[in-house]
């Protein structure tokens, strides 16, 4: 899925970061990927308590994140 050329792309490779394949989500990263997706397991099945580590909000079209750490999430 890309997101930004609102498309789907099929197809093998390293220019992928997230995998949706039916209730499965995979991520193109560590010993999976040499791609630039990631995700980690916070042990937790409580989504209410689950810390969110930031948020992103819809302004204008454009998506703008509000945390303190924003400069490290910026894609290329």
């Amino acid at each position: 899925m890309n997101l930004k050329a609102n498309a789907a792309i099929v197809g093998a490779g390293d220019v992928w970061d997230l995998r949706f394949k039916r209730y499965n989500i995979g991520t193109n990263s560590g010993t999976s990927g040499t791609g630039n997706g990631g995700a980690c397991s916070t042990g937790s099945t409580d989504f209410s308590a689950t810390y969110v580590a930031f948020r992103v909000y819809e302004s204008g079209g454009y998506a703008i994140v509000f945390e303190w750490w924003w400069a490290n999430l910026w894609l290329n």
